[in-house]
């Protein structure tokens, strides 16, 4: 796969930024850490998230992560920006009755069902090697320890189980999963390939293949109004994912093809396939670096 490149306004896909790569970073987060943590929950707190971006929620407590935006590579910038972290924990967590007035985004810090067990800094940069990642992962766990001390309302903070993730461990998971670096790094796609939610032009004929132009008539639907026998689309798509030979869509000019195997591209990306369209520009070179790079086990439409 061409290399991922950092995390940089020049880089990323302009849908997915939407002009503020503070907020983005956390959504690539949660899309790498999502199928490890599949009870993961993005949290949209408009700034006010209380040093959490992303939770999960399993038996034995509470995983919370950080995202932080970091625009320069290098310990300094990474512990600048956890410093900044800290100080507000330390502020807003200092009474035992709860957070500072107006700050109930701290809350969670506080609860013992379920209690904060794990906690993750992600940031876009890189720190450096593993001896200075230990070092950031160390201060962190250190804080905690230290903030536990004399606060019975945080004791459940000692020991509290670190990892720091930065660009160059988010890579590494980025890498193994293209479907991802092709969503968010267009520079890293094969030569005629794109997402499959990438926008139709909204000025080209074929524009009417998007639901904002023209609603989508789901057999479902069409099923409701007759006798007809149609499979839904999930059995088409169940039927395409277990036949040996394929599925063969075919029928006369204008009934729908086009906009049948598009909606069954967007069913399977719904339902976890990498799923990916091909332009006319889309030759054999492509085909063989989709293969190339696509993750083993993982199933991939084109």
């Amino acid at each position: 796969m061409t290399q991922i490149p950092s995390f940089s306004a020049g880089h990323l896909n302009p849908r997915l930024l939407e002009a503020d790569t503070g907020k983005a970073f956390p959504r690539l987060v949660y899309e790498l850490l999502m199928p490890d943590r599949p009870d993961l929950v993005l949290l949209d707190a408009l700034g006010k998230d209380g040093a959490i971006d992303l939770s999960e929620t399993r038996g034995d407590g509470r995983t919370v992560v950080e995202c932080k935006h970091v625009g320069v590579d290098g310990p300094q910038a990474a512990t600048v920006r956890w410093r900044e972290v800290a100080t507000r924990l330390r502020k807003h967590l200092a009474d035992g009755a709860g957070p500072t007035a107006g700050q109930a985004q701290y809350g969670p810090w506080y609860r013992l069902d379920p209690p904060i067990v794990e906690y993750v800094f992600a940031i876009s940069s890189s720190v450096g090697n593993q001896h200075q990642r230990d070092g950031l992962r160390d201060e962190i766990r250190d804080f905690f320890d230290h903030l536990a001390v004399g606060r019975p309302h945080l004791a459940h903070l000692a020991d509290l189980r670190v990892e720091v993730l930065d660009w160059t461990r988010l890579q590494s998971r980025i890498e193994r999963r293209p479907h991802v670096a092709y969503r968010w790094f267009p520079a890293t796609r094969p030569l005629g390939i794109v997402p499959v939610d990438e926008p139709i032009g909204s000025g080209t004929f074929r524009s009417y293949l998007q639901s904002g132009q023209l609603p989508y008539f789901s057999f479902a639907s069409h099923r409701a109004g007759t006798d007809a026998e149609l499979h839904t689309e999930s059995e088409l798509l169940g039927e395409a994912d277990r036949a040996p030979g394929g599925l063969v869509i075919t029928g006369r000019g204008g009934v729908g093809k086009t906009r049948l195997t598009l909606e069954l591209g967007r069913l399977a990306q719904d339902t976890g396939w990498a799923v990916f369209r091909a332009l006319t520009s889309f030759d054999r070179p492509a085909l063989v670096q989709l293969a190339e790079d696509a993750t083993p086990g993982e199933r991939t439409l084109l």
